[in-house]
């Protein structure tokens, strides 16, 4: 079932705009102690050998990768429903500017515009794993869903959905069909959730900044971070060549971004499904806002990411 293959932070937050409750915590795999931690659950009987080897490896590496979690009937399903909600919708949805890229951009809270997704998003198959990564209930939070490979360069996610204290989201990345190389694979990197936090103060982007200049200034200043980061620290990348079912759950600071789309009719027809934990305060820290819950409607995301030609 499981390929075997950090500071403090504040960050951004306006503490008198997030209405929610006080933790002093951080998340128990990201203790120094996990190791007796997981021993002391498997002793209690609170937790079995493989999920011992699941929350090691996690603690560990960054990422757990759970092969078929998810039903192929319920994928077919979700996906022909978005299908139709997208030839439904087409004016929503940004299409590419690549004349030889035949697939629409991706679509942001689509949970709430087609029930299956939602379905998928709260699973309990998938919340039994995210609510054992954070030791305690799961909030979910975000649904995007993506016909092709995003190319994005690498990233940590708690830039884009923080949390105080830090580390109580965490990501679950599913495939829809069985992937080829050459699509533009989900890219990672192992061990890298252990590095400090890099957040907007870190990369030198002040407050304002972004609302005025959106992701040019991240662009700017925060993906040459990233890259200094990964060379500084000689990280090396792995490719999800993922079956279908297959599920990728990731931490909140674990580096990764989309690989190459060396042939851009190949699809990569997936969804990523974030969660965070309860009681915790969840904001952006790009712009210091508080995470928003909730509504009823889904939104198309312009393309944000440039197709390299090698």
């Amino acid at each position: 079932m499981i390929e075997r293959v950090s500071g403090g932070i504040v960050g951004r937050l306006r503490v008198d705009r997030v209405d929610m409750r006080e933790v002093d915590q951080i998340p128990w795999l990201d203790s120094h102690d996990y190791m007796d931690l997981i021993r002391e659950k498997q002793l209690a009987g609170q937790m079995d050998k493989e999920e011992a080897l699941a929350c090691t490896f996690f603690a560990e590496e960054g990422y757990l990768i759970i092969p078929e979690l998810i039903d192929s009937d319920l994928l077919d399903r979700a996906w022909e429903s978005y299908e139709d909600f997208y030839q439904q919708n087409r004016g929503e949805f940004f299409e590419s500017a690549i004349p030889e890229d035949p697939w629409p951009e991706r679509y942001l809270n689509t949970h709430n515009c087609v029930p299956e997704i939602k379905e998928i998003l709260e699973s309990s198959k998938l919340l039994h794993i995210t609510d054992m990564i954070f030791g305690r209930k799961t909030r979910p939070f975000q649904t995007i869903t993506s016909h092709k490979g995003t190319e994005q360069p690498a990233h940590s996610d708690s830039i884009h959905m923080t949390t105080d204290p830090p580390g109580y989201l965490t990501a679950a990345w599913i495939a829809f069909e069985d992937l080829e190389p050459n699509c533009g694979l989900l890219e990672y990197y192992p061990r890298s959730h252990r590095l400090p936090y890099l957040l907007s103060d870190d990369v030198g982007i002040e407050g304002g900044e972004f609302q005025e200049q959106k992701y040019d200034v991240y662009k700017r200043n925060y993906e040459p971070a990233v890259a200094e980061v990964i060379a500084q620290n000689g990280l090396e990348s792995k490719l999800f060549q993922a079956r279908k079912g297959d599920v990728l759950f990731w931490h909140a600071n674990l580096l990764h971004g989309g690989g190459w789309r060396r042939d851009l009719h190949k699809s990569r027809k997936s969804l990523v499904c974030h969660y965070f934990a309860e009681e915790v305060r969840c904001y952006h820290d790009l712009s210091g806002l508080p995470a928003h819950f909730g509504g009823e409607t889904g939104v198309g995301i312009e393309p944000l990411f440039k197709h390299e030609t090698r």
